[in-house]
């Protein structure tokens, strides 16, 4: 197969051996091996490993024009890629809490371009908990609980108490980064807590 690129991507398709003698390259043009399956940027002065993160191809025989399938090492994110992650409607699930059975509060969850959340609440018995909303507005600071408007005008705080064995709430209205807190208030039970962010 000799080397092609797709329209007026700067993107180009070959093999390795291709690429090591190809010659019409500019600076930020992309390769992608379709032998090795590797993606390298030029910069200028040689191909190297794109640093954008690593991805694979799915598949061998890739010719122009094919879908081409990625599995990204890294997050997305709307400064970075050409994908425009304000537009998804859901992001992954994350566990904020796995078994715990006394008060605690999750690790930092990322939640950007993204406008809601959906907690999946599940307790072994029917036992009052509270599970509060914190947020903050970059990664390792300082996070407070959030507030969200009420339809009387009032400000509302993003908690709720739960007795029930399981659940899902919704909250609309989140920072870049959240916590979970899962306060017990009565009770043994053992509770789990998954965060998913959506799109509203």
């Amino acid at each position: 197969m000799a080397v092609a690129k797709k329209e007026s991507f700067d993107t180009w398709f070959g093999t390795a051996a291709e690429m090591a003698t190809f010659a019409s390259m500019v600076r930020g043009d992309k390769f992608i091996t379709t032998d090795t399956k590797i993606g390298y940027v030029y910069t200028g002065a040689a191909w190297i490993v794109d640093p954008q993160g690593a991805f694979e191809l799915s598949g061998s025989g890739v010719t122009v024009g094919d879908p081409l399938f990625v599995s990204l090492a890294t997050k997305l994110q709307a400064a970075l890629d050409s994908i425009d992650v304000s537009k998804m409607s859901k992001g992954g699930v994350t566990v904020a809490h796995n078994a715990i059975t006394a008060t605690a509060t999750s690790a930092e969850i990322p939640c950007a371009g993204f406008n809601a959340i959906m907690l999946e609440i599940t307790q072994s018995a029917a036992e009052a908990w509270t599970y509060t909303v914190q947020g903050c507005m970059v990664t390792g600071g300082t996070f407070v609980d959030i507030y969200e408007m009420a339809n009387t005008g009032a400000l509302a705080l993003m908690t709720v108490v739960e007795n029930t064995l399981s659940r899902i709430l919704v909250f609309k209205g989140i920072p870049d980064y959240i916590k979970i807190v899962a306060t017990e208030v009565a009770g043994t039970a053992t509770v789990t807590v998954k965060v998913q962010p959506l799109n509203l």
